[in-house]
């Protein structure tokens, strides 16, 4: 990645990189030092815990 950015640096500096796939939060630091400029982590919801609420309507 450090290579990707430094690349881009030198060669298109206005693009942006995103990083994805794998990433969790003990990976996320290490990356975010390679100065990528996005990070996306399926992490946040893959976790998350779900609620179903029901609104039935009775008139």
């Amino acid at each position: 990645m450090r290579e990707a950015v430094a690349y881009r640096d030198r060669h298109a500096p206005d693009v942006e990189l995103e990083a994805s796939g794998g990433i969790t939060d003990r990976t996320l630091l290490d990356l975010a030092s390679t100065g990528i400029d996005r990070l996306s982590m399926g992490a946040l919801t893959h976790s998350a815990v779900q609620l179903d609420i029901g609104l039935d309507w009775v008139a």
